[in-house]
């Protein structure tokens, strides 16, 4: 059965075919560049994510495509002259409203940049490495989110993202508009992330009275935030499994999730429906626990609980391994165990958690081998409930054991960006942390489980 993912794959690559654009198309950057997805499992095609603050773009060609939004033209000036000094090269692409918009050419902020309009703005974007969208208008975005390219920034934009070139989005102001317009505009925002679209800087308040900020604490907001480590939020499970949580905190939480595009949120399985309903048409998946937080549960129990999580809206599934059963030295049945748990999910991602606070250095060993001999998708390294969380050692010692082909978790106890940092460094592709926003934001959330 297709997922959502692969249909959108799907139509995007038909509409292309509609304008000539080669689903393979070669140049000396990329060759054979596969459709960018913004999905975050292990296995799939990241977004690219080239920071714009780096040297490296002092050697690189940069297209800037303007729009002809009337309330921003001085916002979309600057954004240009900021955008322009990074480059070795930029041409500029007008829309034609744009074109409209700076109608007089000696008043032009972008003097000295060779200028592309129509067809010709569309004609060998294969040369840029980089796609900026500066100030679209709402008519604009919708056309990118609902994938009618019948203006020039929507059809450049995708030809770029078809070809795996990274394309940003400049949003200086968001529109005032009624709550229930507020809620589409949202969606949008959140269809353009899923495709590989990238928003790369603050949204701010305007003294524009037709323009307002959407506030970042509603529970209703999607809009990905700004000043924040876009390229380890990718890495992160937004978990709350506290016994206390309330329905208003998992909201905060899924919402949250949304701002800064978390891979998933991980929840307890009484959430998972109302988590799935939430995230719906976000790329954000829901995660639940199963066997938790002991492992001791009979296999027959784990396989009913993952299968009901997943036909209630999970994506991904963590269970604990039976720790007694490896301590006691059952084998056999710990890997039977996880297999039927795999089987059981048919397909969904399927991650271990070995406890390793509780085993020792040839237990971790063991337990790695048999999760990797049952065909789960990952091994990770703790609850959250036990005496200790993951370390440095115990990330390198289970990538050593499972090898590339298996994804490892880190979870308990990552509270800052630095711990972050050093786990992904020593093998883990993702972490289960609570301290989430703090991680992303710099922050220190100081001590705490999760």
């Amino acid at each position: 059965m297709s997922t959502k993912n692969d249909l959108i794959e799907r139509v995007t690559r038909e509409v292309m075919k509609l304008y000539d654009v080669p689903s393979n198309q070669s140049n000396p950057s990329t060759s054979s560049a596969p459709v960018v997805s913004s999905a975050t499992n292990y296995n799939s095609i990241p977004t690219p994510r080239v920071p714009l603050n780096t040297g490296d773009t002092g050697k690189l060609k940069s297209m800037v495509i303007v729009c002809g939004n009337t309330q921003l033209q001085e916002e979309t000036v600057l954004r240009f002259k900021e955008l322009k000094s990074k480059y070795r090269q930029t041409k500029v692409l007008l829309s034609e409203n744009a074109q409209d918009l700076f109608s007089n050419v000696a008043s032009r902020p972008f003097a000295g940049y060779e200028y592309l309009f129509g067809d010709e703005g569309v004609q060998g974007l294969e040369v840029y490495d980089h796609f900026h969208l500066v100030n679209p208008t709402l008519n604009t975005l919708s056309k990118l989110a609902y994938l009618q390219a019948d203006n020039l920034p929507a059809l450049a934009t995708r030809k770029a993202l078809l070809w795996g070139k990274p394309v940003w989005i400049s949003l200086d102001q968001i529109p005032r508009l009624p709550q229930a317009m507020m809620d589409e505009f949202n969606l949008i925002i959140e269809k353009l992330v899923k495709f590989g679209y990238q928003f790369d800087q603050e949204i701010t308040e305007s003294p524009k009275t037709a323009y307002m900020p959407v506030s970042m604490n509603s529970p209703l907001s999607t809009l990905p935030p700004i000043n924040h480590n876009k390229e380890l939020a990718r890495y992160i499970d937004h978990t709350f499994l506290k016994p206390e949580a309330t329905k208003k905190e998992i909201e905060k939480l899924c919402a949250e999730a949304k701002q800064y595009q978390f891979a998933s949120v991980c929840v307890n399985p009484y959430y998972v429906s109302l988590c799935a309903e939430l995230l719906r048409d976000s790329s954000v998946k829901v995660c639940t626990v199963i066997g938790f937080p002991l492992g001791a549960t009979t296999t027959g129990t784990k396989c009913f609980e993952a299968a009901e999580a997943i036909r209630n809206g999970a994506g991904e599934i963590d269970m604990v391994l039976n720790i007694s059963a490896l301590k006691s030295k059952d084998y056999d049945f710990v890997r039977e165990d996880v297999r039927a748990v795999v089987e059981a999910c048919n397909g969904t991602l399927v991650k271990v958690i070995l406890e390793t606070a509780l085993l020792t250095r040839e237990e971790i060993i063991i337990a790695s081998r048999l999760c990797k001999e049952a065909n789960a998708h990952f091994v990770k390294t703790s609850t959250g409930f036990s005496k200790g969380g993951a370390t440095i050692e115990h990330v390198k010692l289970m990538r050593t054991v499972v090898g590339p082909d298996m994804g490892v978790k880190a979870s308990g106890g990552v509270r800052n960006s630095k711990d972050a940092k050093a786990m992904i460094e020593a093998g883990a592709n993702r972490l289960g942390v609570s301290a989430s926003i703090a991680i992303v934001t710099g922050q220190d959330a100081g001590a705490g489980k999760y």
